[in-house]
């Protein structure tokens, strides 16, 4: 009996409800207000194509939902604000600027993969779920690292050009040899693009290999074990870093010594013949961490 009346009761509510939601809805002319807190951007996706075109417009959903975007663009907007206010005359405000410019370029270079997360380490949370993707392992390491590198890539190239246009206007631009500073600029966006999905797939590498060592998603686990696995985990991935560098680094001075009578070009074919070899050991990596994808399970990732 007393299971029929909470039933009954439960039932008269509904009722209730309902007529009140039917005269709410009449009062405002049919239609439902939509809520205020849901967010409207987004970006336009394709219904075919490239499977692993998803994983790249999800984590461009991430860095403008979340905001990351602004912290990407707006020290390259405020240094370039700078230098039109305090740096067109070429005195050292200029010097200052260019300094400053190439300093935070260095530090998205090393503070990137704190700053960017949306890859393996965000998505090995609902591992369940991405390996049921049409995807191979390859694919998914590769579109997750390339996706953080090339966002971090296009803050680190505006800063760089800002720090260029400063440092041609100051007085220290004039004692620069001729073409120098344009064969600089040209030769950093493939360089600095190699530099990040190094650095990337190294942190993702860690993530895929040590799930258990790696802070996955937004959570931050407390306490002095966990601040001395981050400590371990970060000595780590610096030290994999100069590993890969060292090969890049031998083969880019060699092309500018040879070529060093036409230092302009020396530069141009030192940094794309150093992008290109650190982008062949970021592939084989790649493949590497494609077979450890494929052996990890979600209860690791718990």
């Amino acid at each position: 009996r007393s299971d029929a009346a909470f039933e009954e009761a439960a039932a008269e509510a509904s009722v209730k409800q309902a007529k009140a939601l039917a005269e709410l809805i009449a009062r405002r002319g049919g239609k439902v207000r939509p809520k205020t807190n849901v967010s409207r951007r987004t970006i336009p996706l394709s219904p075919i194509g490239a499977p692993a075109v998803a994983i790249l417009w999800k984590n461009a959903l991430w860095l403008l939902r979340t905001g990351q975007v602004r912290s990407i663009l707006v020290p390259p907007a405020i240094a370039l604000a700078a230098l039109f206010a305090f740096g067109r005359d070429g005195g050292e405000a200029a010097q200052v600027i260019a300094a400053i410019s190439v300093t935070v370029a260095v530090l998205y270079l090393m503070m990137g993969p704190l700053i960017l997360r949306n890859d393996l380490r965000a998505d090995l949370l609902q591992l369940s779920l991405l390996k049921t993707l049409p995807l191979r392992a390859r694919d998914v390491v590769l579109v997750q690292v390339l996706g953080t590198a090339a966002a971090m890539t296009v803050g680190q190239v505006l800063m760089v050009f800002v720090g260029g246009a400063a440092l041609a206007v100051s007085a220290l631009g004039a004692k620069v040899p001729d073409g120098v500073l344009a064969a600089s600029l040209l030769g950093a966006p493939p360089l600095l693009l190699a530099l990040n999905a190094a650095n990337f797939t190294i942190h993702n590498g860690v993530a895929v290999v040590f799930p258990g060592w790696v802070r996955l998603g937004d959570t931050a686990p407390g306490g002095v074990e966990s601040m001395g696995q981050m400590m371990m985990v970060g000595a780590a991935t610096v030290v994999a870093l100069v590993l890969m560098l060292i090969v890049p680094a031998l083969l880019g001075t060699v092309i500018v010594a040879v070529l060093s009578k036409a230092l302009g070009l020396a530069i141009i074919a030192g940094a794309l013949v150093a992008a290109a070899s650190l982008a062949a050991e970021v592939y084989l990596l790649i493949l590497a961490l494609a077979g450890a994808y494929e052996r990890v399970e979600p209860i690791q990732t718990v």
